[in-house]
């Protein structure tokens, strides 16, 4: 199974922090925030990151064992 994170390829991701509401960058794979559809990944991209981040981060697709994506 494939799932998709929007990472900067040298090993930061990003991961939809609820106490500001915001994007941030972690440096662990397996505390980004997965997506099960390319188009939804995209528009975090587009929408919710700042312009400066942006240009760094792009999606990038994982393959996956289903258990671990239901452990989540």
């Amino acid at each position: 199974m494939s799932v998709f994170v929007i990472s900067d390829g040298k090993k930061s991701y990003l991961k939809h922090d609820i106490v500001s509401g915001k994007y941030v960058t972690v440096h662990n794979q397996t505390l980004a925030d997965t997506f099960t559809q390319r188009n939804k990944a995209q528009n975090v991209l587009e929408n919710s990151i700042s312009k400066k981040m942006k240009k760094r981060y792009k999606i990038v697709e994982l393959d996956i064992d289903p258990d671990d994506l239901a452990s989540k």
